[in-house]
């Protein structure tokens, strides 16, 4: 029986210290200290009413790994995010060498591509091939301006 004291629990069956299975106690022979000890383990008995072990909520053990792995996680999202900024400039620079050279206006130059929309990276201007030539005008003005304000380097310092 145990007695409820306070929230202790105090037993009232004796109980005798038992050494663990895994911790090996060494014997020497009492004539010969320089020998080596010979190892063996006592056998573990159960202790007496063995609690059973706590159960830990799923969220917590989440959040703990969260806590301690966040750095990794959080370099790795860099990583991926560079392995995508370099294969979309890869993608660019494709686009590039299969455009026509059209015209080269001061440091900018223009291609006509087989894409339908006109944009613009770095200094280099992507036209339709059937874009009329009156609109011409207006779509290498705007694209211009966006080389000037350096939109794609802020685009990729973001």
């Amino acid at each position: 029986m145990s007695k409820q004291n306070a929230n202790i629990y105090v037993s009232e069956t004796p109980v005798t210290p038992t050494v663990p299975s895994s911790f090996p106690t060494p014997i020497l022979s009492p004539d010969d200290k320089t020998q080596k000890p010979n190892y063996h383990t006592v056998p573990a008995t159960a202790l007496p009413d063995e609690q059973p072990a706590l159960s830990v909520p799923y969220y917590y053990v989440t959040q703990q790994y969260l806590k301690d792995n966040i750095s990794y996680l959080y370099v790795m999202g860099i990583l991926l995010l560079m392995i995508y900024l370099i294969l979309q400039l890869g993608s660019l620079e494709f686009i590039r060498r299969k455009s026509r050279f059209k015209e080269q206006r001061g440091c900018i130059k223009v291609y006509h591509t087989p894409y339908s929309t006109p944009f613009s990276y770095s200094y280099n201007i992507f036209l339709p091939t059937n874009i009329e030539p009156e609109k011409q005008k207006f779509v290498l003005a705007h694209e211009e301006s966006h080389i000037w304000h350096r939109h794609f380097y802020k685009l990729l310092f973001l």
